[in-house]
């Protein structure tokens, strides 16, 4: 085990509380590998592996959920909790896509909000993942897409355009459905990992969710990521609880989290 991390102590580990999970898609190749990760100071930061068929403090702590992987970093490497900082290294953003495109959006006045599990972030304990979603006005869809293709590579999809930069695998999901105009009309600027955007409204999301995790030809590791957030929200809303509709809700719940 690396000494940098030895010198953390017990208590530090249990006062930590800064879940972020690497991208679900990247679960199954950090199962019994070394993982790395940079320290805010460029040094790295190696963790010890994760062993096969059970969860055990390695480095940080780690839980599998759902195919997430979430890692309390807080006490070993100085990171805050929910820091954009860190969001930015498990994605490797090493261009600063995600700053250039909230202030591509902000300096253009394009109407937009935050969706997907990033908006869930503002209002529960924060994951990571390599996707941005968001939802722009109708009326300035074209105008938005137009933009981004004056810096960075634009690629269709039937229900969205997504962005992407050579400099970051993060990548940005423009909705398409005219009905979701709507979502962005009722957002609010909110935290989100130390970022101020639009973000929808808790309702929303859900209502978004749900469709996401009903949706018959969603992938499994995306619907358990669907059911994740809805637990996450729900956890933070009890009262949202009222409008899961009752096949989901049995496994929203099993997921939600309890006090310890």
């Amino acid at each position: 085990r690396s000494r940098k991390f030895e010198r953390s102590s017990t208590t530090a580990f249990q006062n930590a509380n800064a879940p972020i999970a690497p991208s679900y898609q990247r679960v199954a190749s950090l199962r019994g590998r070394w993982l790395g990760r940079k320290c805010l100071d460029g040094r790295d930061a190696d963790v010890d592996r994760l062993p096969r068929g059970r969860d055990r403090d390695a480095g940080g702590k780690f839980k599998l959920q759902f195919f997430a992987v979430r890692v309390d970093f807080y006490a070993l490497v100085g990171w805050s909790d929910g820091s954009v900082a860190f969001w930015k290294a498990v994605v490797e953003d090493r261009s600063n896509f995600l700053e250039r495109v909230i202030d591509m959006l902000a300096a253009h006045g394009i109407r937009y909000c935050v969706i997907g599990g990033v908006a869930v972030n503002a209002y529960a304990d924060p994951i990571v993942t390599q996707d941005l979603d968001i939802v722009v006005a109708v009326e300035q869809l074209a105008e938005a897409r137009a933009l981004f293709e004056t810096e960075f590579k634009v690629r269709e999809f039937p229900h969205s355009f997504n962005v992407y930069d050579p400099g970051s695998k993060l990548q940005v999901q423009v909705q398409l459905d005219p009905e979701l105009t709507d979502i962005a009309g009722r957002a609010e600027v909110r935290d989100v990992m130390g970022l101020s955007v639009p973000v929808a409204a808790p309702r929303d999301l859900l209502a978004l969710k749900v469709a996401a995790a009903l949706e018959p030809t969603r992938r499994p590791s995306k619907r358990a990521k669907d059911i994740l957030d809805l637990a996450r929200l729900v956890t933070t809303f009890p009262e949202l609880g009222r409008s899961l509709p009752s096949s989901l809700q049995d496994r929203v719940y099993e997921a939600v989290d309890t006090p310890e």
